[in-house]
């Protein structure tokens, strides 16, 4: 004689809830992972952006001084369709000047600004600011 009553057939529907909420627990995991790695892929550009815009900068501030600061100054560089950097030195007064940079990798875009000045054949970056991401 059989001595389960009602709980014939109750294993089936258990492991069919259980299968369901373990596989809806996987997608969302595989989710925030390919999330992760996106937000990955986007700070590796951002860095690079920055620093290809500060490099940018640095190559600016020296053709000007290699240049004798005797105008606008625009340095340019670009490498692959989604990889470029610009600068450019604008004189504000004698011995001054203000240089802007950006940098572009991978769709992110920084910008970076500082000063300059001429000081016995050299010149002093001062007041450098980072503006962000695609500020």
């Amino acid at each position: 004689m059989n001595n389960y009553g009602n709980e014939q057939g109750i294993a089936l529907p258990l492991v069919l809830i259980f299968s369901a909420a373990f596989s809806v627990l996987a997608l969302g995991m595989l989710i925030v992972a390919i999330d992760e790695m996106r937000l990955a892929g986007n700070f590796e550009h951002g860095v690079r952006a920055f620093y290809l815009a500060e490099a940018a900068a640095n190559e600016a501030a020296a053709g000007y001084r290699d240049t004798g600061g005797a105008g606008p100054y625009t340095y340019e560089f670009t490498s692959g369709g989604d990889t470029m950097a610009i600068a450019q030195v604008t004189p504000i007064e004698a011995g001054q000047g203000s240089i802007k940079a950006k940098g572009c990798s991978g769709g992110v875009t920084k910008y970076v600004q500082m000063e300059i000045q001429a000081e016995n054949e050299s010149l002093l970056l001062h007041n450098w600011r980072d503006y962000g991401l695609d500020d």
